[in-house]
């Protein structure tokens, strides 16, 4: 029987590949996920507050690309 192999020993936030983003206005992310997500302003602003403006950023530049 094989030895038991370790799983590698790497932050997976560590390895994200994406360039850094430069978030719009808070605002337009709002507006922004509103129209992505077909949901309300208030659902938007806490999904943007909840995940971050960077991600909300990537998010949208995802879903449009």
């Amino acid at each position: 029987m094989a030895d038991p192999v370790d799983p590698p020993k790497t932050d997976p936030l560590d390895v994200d590949d994406d360039p850094a983003v430069s978030p719009r206005p808070y605002a337009d992310l709002v507006t922004g996920v509103m129209e992505a997500r077909d949901c309300s302003k208030p659902l938007a602003e806490n999904w943007v507050d909840e995940r971050g403006r960077e991600a909300a950023e990537r998010f949208l530049l995802a879903r449009w690309a």
